[in-house]
């Protein structure tokens, strides 16, 4: 894979797990009197239940995309 890809990679990661912390932060502010595992649970149900997630985490019409090798 080349550099630029797997920088690209490396953001789009990155950006991910930001994503994740900022739904936790959230919802620790929101729900000050909750348990850590309830903060977990919520978290793991927003990486499941987002919009699209099921099928590729996109709304709209599912299209395969071949990125080359």
């Amino acid at each position: 894979m080349s550099d630029a890809r797997v920088s690209g990679l490396q953001v789009a990661c990155k950006l991910l797990e930001l994503g994740a912390q900022l739904v936790e932060q959230r919802y620790r502010r929101d729900h000050s009197d909750v348990s850590d595992d309830a903060v977990r649970a919520h978290v793991r149900a927003w990486w499941l239940d987002r919009p699209g997630a099921p099928d590729g985490d996109a709304v709209g019409r599912r299209c395969d995309v071949d990125v080359g090798g």
